[in-house]
């Protein structure tokens, strides 16, 4: 830019670019000498072609080739398998539970220790009068285990622990006057001795477990960290998403950028902003024409709200992520227009 205010830039040059390779008439006109008027002739073509993002099929091909389409919208990269989101009827996100199935109602150790679960949480809601941050899933975990067995919902079960468990290996870098007194220590022992045994070992679990491991080793930065709370913490506080997963966001907007619940957020909020674009997918995806108007504008309020935090984020969940979330934003700054347009 500072040479563009100085008069001092020579020109646009694009030869041997992927575009110049597909599309003959680019290739022409990267060819031209005069600076100005490769700029002009250049200005002109792209004004001829349908705006950008759709996409255009070129005229001619330098080798003669059959012209392919250039533009088409990227793909979304996959969500993980683990949380599971799912639309409501009307049209807002749901988190899926996570059920016993046939091997874990068989287990009648698992059973034995779901059946001890409430009395360990009741000893450890005894303790945590002065911790407020064990607070919140102690008594989410009291509420869960009044389920009978079949009604378990092992997701939200597998959160509160990890989010115990993140919580009691965080004692040792805290100053001394923040520890966890040695009773309340005692009672968060024996809560951690029981949960893992009721959830680990479920399938879904398992996946849920292991695309943590994965995102533990990859080691995103406090800067990404920082930037799913956000969008964590806006799916908690949003009308497009059910009371459960409010719930869910919300615990993961309060994990800090490492542990169990941080590696656990980095798919969720993965998974939130590809239904996100789902739901703002009107005019994205016709595979989702059946998604209302209004939650459509609302969707796509959303993701441009938090546009930069999405886009911080979106280079962490693999190859071409950002420009496929570069592609939806503009399409959901398309929606809003529109809506205000037939406002």
């Amino acid at each position: 830019m500072k040479k563009v205010i100085e008069g001092k830039l020579v020109g646009v040059n694009f030869k041997n670019t992927p575009a110049t390779a597909r599309d003959g008439r680019l290739a022409e006109l990267a060819e031209i000498e005069n600076d100005e008027e490769r700029a002009r002739e250049t200005l002109a073509y792209l004004r001829s072609l349908p705006p950008w993002p759709e996409p255009y099929t070129p005229a001619y091909t330098p080798d003669g080739s059959p012209p392919q389409p250039i533009g088409e919208p990227p793909e979304a990269p996959d969500a993980d398998a683990q949380p599971r989101l799912l639309l409501t009827n009307d049209d807002r996100i749901d988190i899926a539970p996570i059920l016993p199935g046939e091997a874990e109602l068989d287990d009648p150790i698992r059973r034995r220790l779901y059946e001890r679960l409430p009395r360990a949480v009741d000893d450890l809601l005894k303790a945590v009068n002065r911790y407020p941050e064990i607070d919140r899933p102690v008594r989410s975990l009291k509420q869960l285990s009044e389920a009978v067995f079949k009604d378990a919902d092992f997701l939200m079960i597998h959160l509160d622990i990890n989010a115990l468990t993140d919580l009691r290996q965080s004692q040792s870098n805290r100053p001394d006057d923040e520890k966890l007194d040695p009773d309340c220590l005692a009672a968060l022992d024996a809560v951690l001795h029981i949960g893992p045994g009721i959830t680990m070992g479920h399938p879904d679990i398992e996946a849920l477990e292991a695309r943590g491991r994965e995102y533990e080793r990859s080691r995103v930065g406090e800067g990404v960290a920082e930037h799913e709370r956000k969008i964590a913490s806006a799916l908690g506080d949003s009308a497009l998403a059910t009371e459960r997963t409010q719930q869910f966001a919300r615990v993961t907007a309060a994990s800090g950028s490492r542990g169990r619940v941080a590696d656990t957020r980095h798919g969720f909020v993965k998974n939130t902003v590809l239904v996100m674009a789902l739901i703002a997918g009107k005019s994205i995806d016709a595979a989702a024409g059946n998604i209302l108007g209004g939650a459509t504008v609302a969707a796509a309020e959303f993701l441009i709200v938090q546009s930069e935090a999405i886009l911080a984020t979106a280079p962490t969940w693999g190859q071409s992520a950002l420009v496929w979330a570069e592609y939806v934003l503009i399409r959901a700054r398309q929606i809003i227009d529109e809506a205000r347009q037939g406002d």
